[in-house]
């Protein structure tokens, strides 16, 4: 009798024994297959961000970069808008005392009244002009070179030249990409300027 007893206990000890494995492996194999699905997922979604993120660099790397400026102020008299695009030049000019310490040349197109205006202005120096300006010479990416003519402010300001046939200008400055400006400064011969004039939006 006590030889049964003690074989039904270890057959009873046997199976708890066999239970407990299988639910070990049990455990295992779902812990294995949820992994597997969970990969394979993140696998699929990561492919389709990388090239969505491609896609927006490239289109970033192919705009052109803008250098103009647009603005607007108000005419007190007849409460009109006027709108000014301005660009300025790659390289600052080098005057002798006492314009010296580097001058920034500008391009200023500005629309008073419904018309269009086309200034050239440096921060420092003075243009030589004549009562009636200058002669400019102008030339927009590898076009031939041309000359154009300017006119003096009516303020007299020797900075600032008004240039000629300021719709012959934006057609051609909308089409560019750059413009070089050769110009004749007070004692200071006649220097060149380089304008980034890509992407000039102007009605």
């Amino acid at each position: 009798m006590k030889g049964i007893i003690k074989f039904l206990g270890w057959a009873f000890l046997a199976l708890i024994v066999l239970g407990i494995i299988g639910a070990v492996f049990t455990k295992k194999s779902d812990k294995g297959t949820t992994t597997t699905v969970a990969t394979s997922g993140t696998a699929d979604a990561k492919p389709a961000d990388t090239g969505k993120e491609g896609e927006n660099a490239a289109a970033t790397s192919a705009a052109p970069a803008i250098s103009w400026a647009y603005s607007e102020s108000e005419d007190k008299m007849t409460s009109s808008v006027i709108k000014y695009a301005t660009v300025d030049a790659k390289d600052q000019l080098e005057f002798d005392f006492p314009y010296n310490g580097g001058s920034t040349a500008t391009i200023i197109i500005r629309k008073k009244k419904g018309q269009n205006d086309v200034l050239l202005q440096v921060s420092k120096g003075q243009f030589n002009s004549k009562v009636n300006g200058q002669n400019i010479m102008l030339r927009f990416d590898e076009e031939p070179a041309f000359s154009l003519n300017t006119s003096s402010p009516s303020t007299h300001e020797g900075n600032v030249l008004f240039i000629n046939n300021a719709e012959k200008f934006i057609n051609k400055a909308k089409k560019a990409k750059k413009l070089l400006v050769e110009a004749e400064f007070f004692n200071s011969g006649t220097r060149q300027m380089e304008f980034p004039v890509e992407g000039l939006q102007w009605n």
